[in-house]
């Protein structure tokens, strides 16, 4: 097997682990995050940072021409920084715009206060959710590839969920 698809392998096999959180069925979702940029010329981006406090975010990543770039690229353009893990690299994404903090533990309700370090794969209660929704399609789906290889292209929307207690919250739009 090349070296793609194990890395494809891997990135699909972590983003299932991340979406089952341990559950033997599929978390419910949970209150949807704010709407996605209406209108928007490029690739529609939202961030909700839920208990972590920071506001949202509702912006759109314009480019100049119509070729398809990465989810990283697309949140670069607006000023959204991301930062993977040690052991998973960019393919989980572990801190969005610097939160959760390292230095600043946060509980989630049911769990024992928490500090995210990045070493591994955050907990299923407290961690961020990729969602991408493509031109023309009404729902939201779970990123299969990490930032910086999931491509988006104008018209798609983007989504990061801070995602807590097991729910699975959706973007909106």
């Amino acid at each position: 097997m090349s070296g793609t698809r194990v890395r494809a392998s891997i990135v699909v096999a972590v983003a299932a682990l991340i979406a089952l959180g341990g559950c033997t069925t599929a978390p419910e979702p949970a209150v949807t995050a704010p709407t996605a940029v209406p209108d928007c010329a490029g690739v529609a981006i939202s961030v909700s940072f839920d208990i972590l406090g920071a506001d949202p975010i509702n912006t759109c990543a314009s480019f100049s021409n119509d070729e398809p770039v990465t989810a990283a690229e697309a949140l670069e353009l607006v000023g959204i920084t991301t930062e993977g893990t040690v052991e998973y690299g960019t393919a989980v994404i572990c801190r969005v715009n610097g939160l959760p903090a390292s230095d600043t533990p946060f509980t989630v309700e049911g769990e024992e206060p928490y500090t995210e370090t990045c070493d591994t794969m955050p907990p299923a209660f407290a961690y961020w959710a990729l969602w991408i929704k493509q031109a023309g399609v009404d729902e939201w789906g779970y990123a299969m590839e990490g930032i910086d290889t999931q491509i988006v292209k104008s018209g798609d929307a983007l989504g990061l969920v801070f995602s807590t207690g097991g729910a699975t919250p959706t973007p909106e739009g």
